[in-house]
């Protein structure tokens, strides 16, 4: 995972399977989502489906980032 040396803060990785449940959690949730997009909870059932196809084009894609 690239760091910059010298450099301290958050560090972000990629997004994995096992986050499915937590991503869903936190978008789900009215509080976090007032400052986000429009401001709505979406759809868990279809929301979820788009989390794991975006998980598996970005393991499909060469990033320099560890399979998940």
């Amino acid at each position: 995972m690239p760091c910059w040396p010298g450099r301290q803060g958050l560090l972000l990785r990629e997004r994995r399977r096992e986050d499915i449940r937590a991503y869903l959690e936190m978008d789900g949730d009215p509080e976090v989502m007032r400052y986000v997009g429009e401001g709505t909870v979406p759809d868990p059932v279809g929301h979820a489906g788009g989390f794991r196809q975006r998980i598996a084009a970005a393991v499909s894609t060469p990033s320099g980032a560890p399979p998940v």
